[in-house]
């Protein structure tokens, strides 16, 4: 995936879109582990956990990424070998959150 993001962004898209052996399941993992997030936060699941972007553009902007989301991984990491975890992971973020935000946006994964 990642020599395809490089090569062909547009097909790497494509790959992410498609469905894979196991979806189902993977969903279902990531969809038990949002619901008891958004149950502990009021039903609010945020992308980003912090953004600092410095007004100097010399320094290092920081993004801290949500617990659901490590979480995810680390599940996924616990399942399967790590390039696997990897795509799988992928993949289902994309299809979570990815094709939740239109055609415009998910050029931003």
């Amino acid at each position: 995936m990642e020599r395809l993001l490089r090569a062909d962004y547009r097909a790497y898209l494509d790959e992410l879109d498609k469905p894979w052996p196991g979806m189902e399941d993977d969903l279902d993992l990531a969809i038990t582990i949002l619901i008891k997030h958004a149950a502990r936060s009021g039903g609010r699941l945020p992308l980003l956990e912090s953004c600092n972007v410095p007004d100097d553009p010399s320094e290092t902007a920081t993004v801290t990424l949500p617990a659901w989301w490590f979480e995810i991984i680390t599940a996924f990491r616990d399942l399967y070998e790590p390039a696997e975890a990897k795509y799988r992971a992928q993949k289902v973020f994309n299809e979570l959150i990815g094709k939740q935000m239109g055609d415009e946006l998910v050029t931003y994964h």
